[in-house]
């Protein structure tokens, strides 16, 4: 079995060293590194052989796109950037500007949620994220998992229910 991991914005393996290790006792770990100077659009087309994709933050939002244009066995989308559609707002706009350019704002304000083509998929985040995360969540995926105490890093407590809803 094959996990793959798409992380968060500037997220490198020193970020998810705890997660890459107990998903190993699992399977075997790949994980992406993201040309981050690529839009959205060029990164939902990406083709992985995976059995079980996992991403966080931005690199959720990239999963999830993923999803849309094709069936993976299983998907995990941890703490879900809501960065589409109205939820694009001005205030966004300018932070993805600032961080990230204008090659994704403007790539961003062109792509729809869409709908996922996998039927195994579950969202999961921390208690202590925004409203604006959950909610977005719940919008787009049945099955969501609340962490408790727990907020947007992948640290121990986060890991253990990724490993836990494998």
């Amino acid at each position: 079995m094959i996990i793959t991991i798409i992380p968060g914005y500037k997220g490198n393996k020193k970020h998810y060293k705890y997660l890459i290790k107990e998903l190993s006792k699992k399977a075997k770990v790949k994980f992406i590194k993201i040309d981050w100077n690529k839009p959205l659009s060029a990164l939902e087309k990406i083709i992985i052989k995976t059995d079980i994709i996992i991403g966080h933050s931005l690199g959720a939002l990239i999963v999830y796109k993923i999803s849309t244009h094709r069936k993976i066995n299983k998907v995990i989308i941890c703490s879900l950037s809501p960065l589409l559609e109205e939820d694009l707002t001005k205030h966004m706009q300018n932070i993805v500007r600032k961080n990230i350019g204008d090659v994704w704002l403007n790539d961003l304000k062109k792509i729809k949620y869409g709908k996922t083509k996998s039927k195994n998929i579950i969202a999961l985040y921390g208690d202590k994220e925004s409203e604006k995360i959950k909610k977005r969540s719940h919008e787009l995926i049945n099955r969501n998992v609340c962490i408790p105490n727990c907020g947007h890093s992948i640290l121990k407590r986060y890991t253990k229910a990724i490993v836990g809803n494998l």
